[in-house]
């Protein structure tokens, strides 16, 4: 048989061997190349081989952010130096906040290098923190065939290697001269959590400008389109990660965008960085410098850095002053007398080591310059400082340093006190811009009656020091352990170790009374939830698992109804749950999520008021597995626990802590007299128990610090209350709680009512005379069932999208195949053996406006031509009548769509639908083609299902007993928001005159055209054929 094979290929295809995309050396066609032979071999493409490890994974990093419910945001950039990152798309959290339970925090984004493979919990010294970003475009999210690219400015330097983490430099020429063998580097799709490079081909710009519809032709000029090569199983959309590089013979080209919807029958964009250049050098420049505070110094001379040598292996602990050439002033250091490290399980001394003479930092560190020590002493304590307690150190060296008085001095102690209002201070230690040199940070002195206020346990004669102005750079960032705080040229003081950032308004740490906080055995009966609210952003929450698919918490919206306001559009919203995982994590492992939509709260109006009754029942999505250690069940109290045994007992509050405040911790509490609580809340409702944390905490803390919404009381190891929200939370009054016992009976009718009414959603239904189901075989007999349709006459099926099968074959083992399309009809259910007088075969079909693949929001609407005719009969297989011109469907229809359910996936039944409104459908997918109906489930269920694994593509809609639309094919599909449908009303009149036209016609005589045949490799499963015209 002589074969015809169809390639489309683009100027980098390696198909004319020319070197750009429009100079055709060879006078080829660079759009359709045709082989013509009788013993072609086709090479198969296995989808791991596209996939490589790389090594460019030094060049690239992945990154983050959460800020109000852009949760989960991730993507790759490219690191173009110690402190910029390039990526597609970031926003820019200056000035943002978030939160944690009710703490309002800073937001922050999180970038990790060095690691070419996934890990939950990235080393500290690989994560860091960044705030500032610029993006290209300006809108909140990026378009996805508009132009992406964005900078990232880090909040402090990469410590950068030639081997894990390197500057990617930027192109000095255009892509189209760098050459064909292109990679993108990434997650990939077969790579198991690892970095790895993708091959990739450029599309060419004629093509490529096609899909460019969201971007000005001067953005467009600045966009490359590639792909996956055309062998390949999965698409870009498996393979290609946003943010990614795009690398040509070794050079930076591009960063492949995001996109919203991923339709992998297109070509990816990447913004071209040769072209973007400038744009990117300018932007640079614009993010400025990490701090502008620090500068050189002429005080590096007395400054000395000092860690740990543990088997040659030095860490760095802080900075020093020289007092003498045997001494060293520093702010903390260990007691070495009996440290040690073990190698191969022999104890090994643990050495002291000084550096001085040297102004900046450097591995290699000349012996004369590195100074061992054992000895030294703390100031007032043995172990480690409190930070607020006097922190001050000396150091011994073994032998004595050999000073002079350019490279390294002693310093003089001061002879008077600090001045009220000192001219110039500054601390001298490593930069944050400069982290390798020793330089002089400008610093202010903050006043001692403002620094008690906001730490009322410090010490008396603590000095109290800041950044002279606000900024992303904090004291945190930027005054280094050790570090001497130099005013008018005097020794003042030594920066002390602080445990945590600070959030006040000087950025002094507010204090944190850590001796209340205990990691707790009971954080296994907690988990932590999510949900988005319209009005107030991204909500974080505490609940206590009372049921393996149940919570109790205080206040949860119903997310179980079909639409909610979000951003500037509707849309149908999930929550999620955290379980077995006591620490806030940005990135949270799958197995420790689990959905919810469904949730009862006792009172009606939502959210409650701080002084009314707050108590919520949460339904998960599904039925957890129980442990004992990680996860378990927490019982409801079998008896009453009177107010006045209440205070006697031992009581707890498990929450997010103060101080460690990603950390579920409990926290103790005691319950008050309910006199002395209503003469404090005078609109106190019944059934319920005041809080507060101990009185001997009331100086430093209050329970604003300690107690998280939702969170369980917990009494003599019972679960007593939960404790309400407090808006705004006043530490002065006590804290409210609903009592668990009081409301038992409500707990229990709320469990029975969340399983009460999971709806019916799938039904068996009369419907089927009217179905068939269709798909293909090959010719060596393997049946492929591809979707439904309904039978409009004797010869026509009407579908969503049908692929003409006498243009098509595939390839199997390397051999050309033949397909085959069956349609089975007046057998409601699918079978391995399909009875002859039931089936029909058929190869030729039409759909509308298109010939090659349909896009997700246009039309969709085809017809399929059977080869013989259908045995129509008034109980199994009827055909469908049209409805009339003047049908118009309400969208309070009584509507189902008929196909394969989920619970009922062998089987053809209704499955009940609702038909959104035309606005609401046009918010939430704006570029969805205007005759498009748009439907959705009428409720969700409480498992994990939606349309997306529903719906059928090619199903019919049927409402009030009419044909009404045809369910469109979706890729992916997105279960947030509605899905289209085709009208069969509006497409009415082609339907008829293409049915009267296969029905007495050939399908070739209509369109009366000359074709080759694209070979496709058909993959494991239902796959999907296109012919490439």
């Amino acid at each position: 048989m002589l074969l015809c094979y169809a390639y489309r290929v683009d100027g980098d295809d390696n198909i004319d061997d020319d070197d750009d995309d429009n100079n055709d050396d060879d006078d080829d066609d660079d759009g359709f190349v045709l082989v013509i032979s009788t013993t072609t071999t086709i090479t198969k493409l296995d989808p791991t081989k596209l996939e490589q490890p790389t090594g460019y994974a030094k060049y690239v990093v992945w990154l983050g952010w959460d800020i109000n419910g852009t949760a989960g945001a991730r993507g790759i950039g490219v690191i173009l130096s110690k402190n910029i990152i390039l990526t597609n798309y970031a926003i820019n959290l200056s000035n943002k906040v978030t939160y944690i339970g009710d703490k309002k925090i800073s937001a922050s984004g999180f970038v990790i290098y060095g690691l070419s493979e996934f890990v939950q919990r990235p080393p500290k010294e690989q994560l860091i923190e960044w705030k500032r970003a610029i993006s290209y475009t300006t809108s909140i999210w990026p378009q996805s065939s508009g132009l992406q690219i964005a900078l990232i400015k880090l909040n402090k330097n990469m410590k950068l290697n030639s081997k894990q983490a390197a500057v990617m430099p930027l192109p000095s020429d255009d892509h189209k001269k760098v050459g064909k063998k292109c990679v993108v580097v990434g997650w990939g799709h077969t790579s198991g959590g690892h970095i790895v490079q993708t091959r990739a081909i450029i599309v060419r710009k004629d093509k490529c400008n096609k899909h460019l519809y969201q971007s000005s032709a001067e953005d467009s000029d600045k966009i490359i389109c590639i792909d996956v090569p055309h062998a390949a199983i999965k698409t870009h959309c498996e393979h290609f990660t946003s943010g990614a590089p795009l690398i040509c013979e070794g050079r930076l080209t591009g960063i492949v965008s995001w996109q919203w919807i991923c339709d992998g029958r297109v070509p990816r964009p990447c913004a071209s960085v040769y072209k973007l250049r400038n744009w990117i050098k300018a932007r640079i420049e614009g993010l400025g410098n990490l701090s502008k505070w620090e500068k050189d110094t002429m005080f590096s001379k007395y400054v000395v850095w000092h860690g740990l040598d543990a088997l040659g292996i030095k860490t760095v602990l802080g900075m020093g002053v020289i007092l003498d050439k045997n001494t060293v002033l520093t702010s903390y250091t260990l007691n070495l007398t009996n440290a040690a490290a073990y190698y191969q399980d022999v104890s090994m001394p643990v050495y002291g080591f000084v550096v001085y003479g040297i102004p900046h930092h450097v591995k290699e560190i000349p012996i004369s310059k590195d100074m061992d020590w054992n000895e030294m002493t703390n100031f007032g304590y043995k172990l480690h400082p409190k930070p607020f307690q006097p922190q001050i150190a000396l150091i011994k060296l073994n032998d004595p340093m050999k000073l002079d008085s350019h490279t390294a001095a002693a310093i003089s102690l001061p002879i008077a006190d600090i001045k009220e209002d000192p001219v110039s201070c500054v601390v001298v230690g490593f930069g944050l811009e400069h982290d390798e040199d020793i330089v002089e940070t400008q610093a202010v002195i903050v006043k001692p009656d403002e620094c008690r206020r906001k730490i009322p346990d410090l010490y008396e004669e603590a000095i109290c020091i800041d950044m002279p102005a606000k900024g992303e750079a904090t004291h945190c960032d930027q005054f280094f352990p050790g570090a001497p705080l130099i005013c008018d040229g005097q020794l003042i003081g030594i920066n002390g170790v602080v445990a945590t950032k600070a959030e006040s308004s000087a950025n002094l740490s507010a204090v944190k009374a850590t001796e209340m906080e205990q990691f707790s055995k009971y954080s296994k009966h907690v988990i932590w939830f999510s949900w988005t609210r319209y009005d107030t952003g991204r909500i974080i929450g505490i609940g206590i698992l009372i049921k393996d698919n149940v919570v109790l918490t205080n206040y949860a919206d119903n997310l179980n109804t079909n639409l909610l306001q979000f951003s500037f559009a509707m849309a149908k919203l999930r929550g999620f749950a955290v379980y077995g995982l006591p620490r806030f994590v940005k990135d949270v492992p799958e197995h420790s999520l689990v959905n919810w939509a469904k949730a009862i709260n006792y009172g009606k109006n939502l959210p409650p008021k701080s002084f009314e009754t707050q108590i919520a029942l949460i339904k998960l999505s599904r039925r957890l597995n129980l442990n004992v250690r990680e996860l378990a069940v927490a019982p409801l109290p079998d008896k009453e626990q009177n107010i006045k045994d209440l205070q006697k007992s031992d009581c707890v509050v498990v929450a997010w802590g103060s101080l460690l405040y990603e950390d579920l911790v409990e926290t103790k509490a005691v319950v008050l007299s309910m006199d002395k609580c209503k003469r404090m809340i005078p609109e106190l409702y019944t059934n319920v128990i005041c809080i507060d944390v101990p009185d001997s905490a009331h100086k430093t803390t209050t329970h604003c610090n300690h107690f998280s919404n939702g969170s369980p009381l917990i009494c003599n190891g019972v679960l007593t209350a939960v404790v309400s929200r407090q808006h705004p939370c006043n530490g002065s009054k006590p804290r409210i709680c609903a009592s668990v016992y009081k409301f038992r009976n409500w707990i229990t009718t709320g469990i029975g009512l969340l399983g009460a009414h999971i709806p019916q959603l799938e039904e068996f239904t009369s419907y089927t005379k009217h179905m068939v189901w269709w798909g293909w075989r090959t010719t060596d007999k393997k049946y492929i069932t591809y979707s439904v349709g309904v039978i409009l006459n004797e010869k026509v099926i009407l579908t969503s999208y049908a692929v003409n099968l006498s243009k098509v074959m595939t390839v199997i083992d390397n051999e050309a195949k033949e397909l085959q399309g069956f349609t089975v009809f007046g057998i409601p259910n699918l079978l391995r053996e399909i009875p002859s007088g039931n089936s029909v075969y058929w190869k030729e079909a039409v759909c509308y406006k298109f010939e090659e693949n349909p896009k997700p929001f246009e039309p969709q609407i085809a017809l399929i031509k059977l080869s013989s005719e259908i045995k129509l009969n008034d109980k199994t297989a009827v055909a469908v009548e049209l409805p009339t011109e003047e049908y118009i469907v309400s969208e309070k229809a009584n509507c189902v769509v008929v196909g394969f359910g989920k619970n009922y996936s062998d089987k053809i039944v209704q499955i009940k639908a609702i038909i959104i409104r035309k606005d609401v459908c046009r918010s939430q997918i704006p570029n969805i083609y205007d005759e498009a109906i748009c439907i959705d489930l009428p409720v969700d269920p409480d498992e994990d299902i939606n349309h997306c694994n529903l719906y059928g593509d090619g199903a019919p809609l049927i409402c009030n007993g009419i044909l009404t639309c045809i369910v469109s094919w979706q890729k992916p599909c997105i279960h947030q928001v509605p899905r289209p449908c085709a009208s069969v009303n509006y497409f009415r009149s082609w339907i008829t005159l293409r049915a009267e036209e296969l029905k007495s016609s050939s399908l070739n005589q209509i369109h009366s055209k000359i074709m080759c045949v694209l070979s496709l490799l058909l993959s494991i499963g239902i796959a999907r054929f296109f012919a490439v015209l």
